[in-house]
């Protein structure tokens, strides 16, 4: 059983004059300032033709064996000159709560999963209930705190 639960969507837009500077910071912070457990790239293109450079990273929290908080942050980095490095960047963050209950060892029986359904809808989900309200502040901190580090670039 796979339960994905998005928990909210943040949006900015600002100029920065040095869009490199502004990419490693962006990592840097999301690296060192936050607690996640892990930060990993999935995505950098750089369209060098157009002048665009998009870049998907995603941060995982644990919270237990079958549950992990996810902020999924898109930056899209458009250059303002072909040659300059000045250039608008957007950050789109996404905040979601996913559990995964393992299917392995003969775990795909009917009872199987009327017994994961019952104990996710009246246990688990209370304590994912309390995940999805940390996780859409720490989506809103993450964001907050990255708009503040562009504008002062």
């Amino acid at each position: 059983m796979y339960i994905e639960e998005e928990v909210g969507r943040k949006t900015t837009t600002v100029n920065v004059s040095d869009w490199e500077n502004a990419y490693k910071e962006v990592k840097h912070l999301l690296e060192s300032r936050f607690k996640f457990d892990r930060v990993e790239e999935e995505k950098f293109r750089h369209h060098v033709e157009r002048g665009l450079i998009i870049s998907k990273i995603n941060c995982y929290i644990e919270v237990d064996d079958f549950s992990y908080k996810e902020v999924t942050l898109v930056l899209n980095i458009t250059k303002d000159e072909a040659e300059g490095k000045s250039a608008t960047v957007t950050v789109d963050s996404k905040g979601e709560v996913v559990t995964n209950y393992s299917n392995e060892n003969g775990k795909r029986s009917v009872w199987y999963y009327a017994f994961r359904s019952i104990y996710d809808k009246f246990i688990y989900g209370q304590a994912r209930g309390k995940w999805k309200e940390d996780t859409a502040e720490l989506v809103r901190e993450v964001h907050s705190e990255l708009r503040g580090s562009l504008k002062n670039l």
